[in-house]
């Protein structure tokens, strides 16, 4: 079983499972506790953020001055005690600041759910951001910026540099990137709009609806289960290779050369044919249209 068959595994049935206590009757020993900190953390000559989540939300935005403003909400169904065992700690790893949420003992159901809300000033590059179980949302950072969840959807947008989103269940959201953007989830939607260049994107379990201004390699869109959109420059310098094995392909729009048409299949060049270009269905439609300039 491979990481990303596994991890997918692991988290619907921790989904199911935190669902499950949520909705269940339980008679629990004390009543719903919510403890909520706030901190403010100077940068100390620390030039980027990490951001560690475990079971909750995260929220990250740009609200200037001089260092991190840190609020973070533990909540519980089960009382007081169960919040005791998780910890929102802050680490320095050289130039880096990372902010981490830790429990103390093992996941056991039920987990306390820990919300973070980080405002961040101007200039402080936000490389990595990592949940488990909770959605993310950054807005108006630094980068080049790293996104992980198991369990959650991700969005991100204003950010000036490169952006990489890996998740596994949920649907990924990027617009407004500087840079270039790739963006995979196992069972979801990806959308990347209005975003500096192309590097990939994917969805086993879901569509797939991306900007392409640029390449600077070869880069790749693939699904299992689920349409393809893609929105090409102009001027854009590819080798296009288009295939689904139960769907149809609708380009239209722009001029391609040197095309082949076959079944499932669409072979051309954009420009000079620098960078390939691979588009893979198995059961889904794939439409290609000219982005419309700035």
């Amino acid at each position: 079983m491979d990481r990303r068959t596994f991890l997918a595994t692991s988290a619907g049935g921790l989904a199911v499972a935190l669902s499950g206590c949520a909705g269940a009757d339980v008679t629990a020993p004390g009543e719903p506790a919510v403890e909520t900190l706030d901190r403010s953390l100077p940068l100390d000559g620390a030039t980027r953020l990490a951001v560690d989540g475990r079971v909750g939300n995260v929220t990250v935005r740009q609200t200037g001055g001089s260092g991190v403003a840190l609020r973070a909400e533990k909540r519980s169904r089960f009382g007081t005690e169960p919040l005791e065992d998780v910890q929102v700690r802050t680490e320095r790893e050289g130039d880096r600041l990372v902010v981490r949420v830790v429990h103390d003992r093992a996941f056991q159901d039920p987990s306390p759910v820990v919300d973070v809300d980080l405002g961040v000033p101007a200039g402080l590059v936000v490389e990595r951001v990592a949940v488990e179980v909770g959605d993310v949302d950054v807005e108006g950072v630094a980068g080049p910026l790293s996104v992980e969840s198991i369990v959650g959807d991700v969005r991100v947008g204003d950010v000036s540099e490169d952006v990489a989103v890996v998740g596994d269940v949920g649907d990924v959201a990027v617009e407004r990137v500087g840079g270039f953007v790739a963006a995979n989830t196992f069972v979801g939607t990806v959308a990347a709009r209005d975003v500096g260049g192309f590097a990939a994107g994917g969805a086993e379990f879901g569509n797939v609806a991306a900007d392409v201004p640029a390449l600077r390699d070869d880069a790749a869109v693939e699904t299992i289960l689920g349409d393809v959109a893609l929105w090409l420059a102009p001027d854009l310098d590819a080798r296009l290779e288009v295939r689904t094995a139960a769907g149809r392909i609708d380009a239209e729009g722009f001029a391609l050369v040197d095309t082949e048409e076959g079944p499932g299949s669409l072979t051309g060049r954009l420009g000079g044919g620098a960078h390939r270009l691979a588009v893979r269905c198995e059961e889904g439609d794939v439409t290609l249209r000219e982005l419309p300039r700035s």
